[in-house]
């Protein structure tokens, strides 16, 4: 089952609505796509795409989503949130998306967490090239390597071969990515209660299963 919810994304923005009780309007959006000159296709199945931006507030919560699947006809997408240190090393992993619907094959990604102000970079890859390890960016993902350049084609062999969803369906290599950040009201007592929690997020894994066909 490829779809889970984000327990520790809900738990993080249940406990601060809680005690702060209501989200502030203002609202930052970058969106990342493909067609923009700085960005490119993705050419290779394991192909890693590094986005950053930048959350000012002294809070934010993030919704994070692609529409590339569905607008497009690119690729089905996965993103892992790490914080941006300058230092892949030393890069914290955050979070990891999850699919809209896999059981009616909506198969693009949202993920959805409260962060304070600081550098982040979402790693951009096909499902399922998920993030190795927990513990930073350097790690590396799973299909990584020249040998895994067109990692879904021993699953799904015809033309086309790249980009094959859950499904078998040859995809593109297309994306998009929508980040929008909403600043969240400080409390005394939320200040008090949010460290420990933001603690658990770099320790806490969520991958989503898949059937290999190998």
């Amino acid at each position: 089952m490829r779809f889970f919810k984000s327990v520790l994304s809900t738990a993080l923005l249940t406990t601060f609505l809680s005690l702060s009780g209501m989200l502030c309007a203002q609202a930052a959006t970058f969106t990342f796509t493909s067609s923009d000159p700085s960005l490119t296709p993705f050419v290779n199945d394991n192909d890693v795409q590094l986005l950053s931006f930048i959350v000012s507030e002294p809070f934010a919560e993030l919704s994070i989503s692609t529409d590339g699947y569905a607008a497009l006809g690119g690729f089905d997408p996965t993103l892992a949130l790490f914080t941006d240190t300058g230092d892949a090393a030393t890069d914290v992993f955050l979070g990891q998306s999850d699919s809209l619907d896999f059981a009616t094959s909506l198969y693009d990604d949202v993920l959805n967490v409260i962060v304070p102000s600081g550098n982040y970079v979402l790693a951009l890859t096909q499902y399922d090239n998920l993030a190795n390890g927990p513990d930073n960016r350097a790690k590396g993902f799973l299909y990584d390597g020249a040998d895994n350049f067109n990692f879904t084609n021993p699953l799904f062999p015809g033309p086309g071969g790249a980009f094959n969803d859950f499904d078998g369906n040859v995809r593109n290599g297309q994306f998009r990515v929508n980040v929008v950040t909403v600043a969240v009201p400080e409390a005394p007592s939320a200040v008090l209660v949010l460290p420990g929690l933001f603690a658990l997020v770099g320790v806490v894994v969520r991958r989503r299963s898949v059937v290999k066909g190998n």
